[in-house]
């Protein structure tokens, strides 16, 4: 009896394959989901690792080119070298590093190595199973988290040129992630209750509650069950 020869998926199946693996959901979901095997998700799968074909890769490069990733056979292949996540990921809480610093350092080491769009994908997913994370769902207009940056920008004289080191404030709408931010003097509590001013003006409303963090001018007395706010804060807001 002859062998029937299996017809490979199309290309937006394995996208399709792909995005699904991206929001954890196991193989045989996946496969109900796209009417296939659990045995051909995996088949699949185990050949997009192999190639190293990222679901961003799929969307920028030709149908042909990403096919003939996933399906050469017998053909020899350059490995090329994995990025040290360890390290990345101990560089990544240095100020001022970048996953696109770290990416051009590793280039610069190994020039045939992962692309930038790669290099992120691999990160990311060994970053997903190095510790649990919890996700928080919030109401549109229930909180805003407000805080100074720890980072301070700099104003330039431009007849000077003299730069003068300022606090940048940030606030963040818990839902939508949408961001005020204003640059003051100083983190005094005038400028502090000045900030949310604006940024209540900005964003066009109030929410239910401002989420600061434990600085002076917001909170006098930090503590985790019953913190002491400000009282000029409290009063304003």
């Amino acid at each position: 009896m002859k062998k029937r020869k299996r017809r490979r998926l199309s290309l937006r199946q394995i996208k399709e394959i792909l995005r699904l693996k991206r929001k954890d959901l196991s193989n045989r979901q996946i496969a109900k989901a796209c009417s296939i095997s659990p045995t051909t998700v995996e088949k699949y799968i185990e050949r997009i690792e192999a190639a190293s074909v990222s679901y961003d890769d799929m969307k920028e490069r030709s149908e042909d080119e990403i096919m003939g990733e996933l399906f050469k056979e017998n053909t020899p292949k350059n490995k090329k070298a994995m990025p040290d996540m360890s390290y990345i990921h101990k560089q990544l809480k240095m100020k001022g590093v970048t996953l696109q610093l770290l990416w051009e350092e590793y280039r610069e080491a190994h020039p045939e190595g992962y692309s930038r769009t790669q290099f992120c994908y691999y990160y990311n997913r060994w970053k997903k199973k190095l510790n649990p994370t919890m996700r928080f769902n919030h109401k549109a207009g229930e909180k805003i988290f407000a805080d100074f940056s720890g980072d301070k920008p700099s104003i330039t004289d431009p007849e000077t040129g003299k730069k003068t080191e300022v606090e940048l404030f940030v606030a963040t709408l818990g839902a939508s992630s949408y961001t005020f931010a204003m640059a003051v003097e100083n983190q005094k509590k005038e400028n502090w209750i000045e900030c949310h001013k604006k940024m209540f003006s900005f964003f066009g409303g109030v929410p239910e509650y401002v989420v600061p963090d434990n600085l002076k001018s917001g909170v006098t007395s930090p503590d985790y069950y019953d913190p002491q706010i400000n009282i000029s804060y409290a009063q304003d807001g």
